[in-house]
């Protein structure tokens, strides 16, 4: 098995620090905040509450915070709604027992750690884009992002996940809320859901394997193959094996529904088969190292 690679940050070109960051400050822009001496995360998060947040209180650390659901009534719970697919949070959404907290933060600490270690910049960046993680159980689901509630992520973890469980979900999320990003500041994607869920754009999901919209089928293969890479980068190439063969077949059909991204969207989808026809042979090279 490769030992960690300490050094490696992801590929894809939008998951670069320095180009969600240029996103941001157009979207400060954009929000008329050019003004605002905050330093620089809670300028970015008054931002994103001027135009999907107004709700929610203003940032107060360059940290992201970890945001217990307490139940009904709840600061956070119209953004765990959406978060969690548009239903009631109150309803729907389980508090975490209090006595499984610690057992749960303290893997949320070993996750970051391992993170900050593994992807030094990507890790920065994410404490930098992410204002909060919030905690909360939803039965059948780990967690979601939703491209209303940029900057935010709903994680609903389980007391035997480990720490590669727990970076998997962070990163997997971290992926949908950049291209969410990407798609708000430079238009990546044609139409709305209705355009994007007909039965002629609808397209193989690499991580579900099953037809699903052309936006969903589209964040899916980018969250996949930057998993493959999270695997490879820590030495567990036999976990990144599994999403290969699905992630070239899905990047086939967003290839031959192409029409259904803009040009900038086409240039991300270049980018993305450029990479996943690269990675049997890297991921069996780590192997043989």
């Amino acid at each position: 098995m490769a030992p960690v690679d300490s050094r490696r940050e992801f590929s894809l070109s939008f998951l670069q620090r320095d180009r969600v960051n240029a996103s941001l400050h157009a979207l400060s822009d954009f929000a008329v905040l050019t003004g605002d001496e905050r330093p620089i995360p809670s300028r970015w998060w008054n931002a994103l509450r001027a135009v999907q947040h107004q709700e929610l209180p203003p940032r107060t650390s360059d940290e992201t915070a970890l945001i217990w659901y307490d139940g009904p009534g709840h600061p956070y719970e119209r953004a765990l709604s959406s978060l969690m697919g548009g239903v009631d949070a109150s309803v729907h959404g389980r508090v975490i027992d209090p006595v499984a907290r610690a057992a749960i933060e303290a893997g949320a600490v070993a996750a970051f750690r391992r993170f900050e270690f593994v992807f030094p910049q990507t890790f920065r960046c994410f404490h930098d884009f992410i204002a909060a993680v919030i905690l909360a159980r939803r039965d059948d689901y780990s967690g979601g992002t939703v491209s209303n509630r940029i900057g935010l992520i709903w994680l609903g973890p389980e007391l035997h996940w480990t720490d590669l469980d727990w970076l998997e979900n962070l990163v997997h999320e971290f992926v949908h809320n950049a291209l969410f990003l990407e798609d708000l500041v430079h238009h990546v994607l044609i139409g709305g859901g209705d355009t994007l869920e007909q039965p002629e754009a609808l397209t193989l999901s690499a991580i579900r394997q099953v037809k699903r919209g052309y936006d969903k089928a589209y964040h899916s293969a980018f969250v996949s193959f930057t998993v493959i890479e999270m695997y490879h980068a820590v030495g567990r190439s036999d976990l990144a094996e599994p999403y290969i063969a699905p992630l070239l077949l899905s990047c086939e059909e967003l290839v031959n529904n192409r029409r259904f991204a803009t040009q900038h969207g086409h240039l991300l989808l270049e980018e993305l088969v450029a990479g996943a026809l690269s990675l049997p042979r890297n991921v069996h090279n780590a192997e043989a190292a």
